[in-house]
């Protein structure tokens, strides 16, 4: 995971090797994904994707939807809701080559309240996850980073 900014949009360039999964055709097919979560509070935690007092924000990308990515609130396990915001989207550009996806998410550093917010010069957390569907994995099923991971976001 890499990160960027040009003091107005963030980007998370996410890549990772993985058979290409980008249809579903039966009822035992799943997609690739990929997604990059941010604490809403001191206290939200990654493992729990967040608590009804501390929420959690994640950009969630499927790799059989071409437009914009989700942007997800979760209050913990099976609570996340997704939504595709047209005044404020996550931007995605995702591609499949030599066995590796490499997707790019990105957004407005700053938007409504509510949603992880960013500043130059100041420190971001962050956890991610990856849903391998030729492994069956989807929802709660995936592999995912642990807890947040700090970072300094440069000036």
């Amino acid at each position: 995971v890499k990160a960027a900014h040009n003091g107005s949009i963030i980007a998370f360039h996410m890549n990772w090797q993985s058979q290409k999964n980008d249809e579903i055709v039966d009822l035992d097919d799943f997609v690739d994904g990929a997604a990059i979560m941010f604490p809403l509070s001191v206290k939200s935690s990654a493992i729990t994707m967040g608590s009804p007092s501390d929420p959690v924000n994640a950009w969630y990308w499927k790799a059989n939807i071409d437009d914009d990515a989700f942007d997800v609130i979760a209050r913990g396990y099976g609570t996340s809701g997704r939504s595709k915001n047209p005044t404020q989207p996550i931007n995605c550009s995702a591609d499949y080559n030599g066995g590796h996806w490499s997707l790019v998410l990105a957004r407005k550093l700053v938007v409504e309240s509510g949603r992880a917010l960013f500043k130059p010069g100041k420190s971001i957390r962050y956890a991610f996850a990856l849903w391998d569907g030729h492994n069956k994995e989807r929802s709660g099923r995936k592999s995912f980073s642990g807890d947040f991971v700090d970072a300094m976001l440069q000036s």
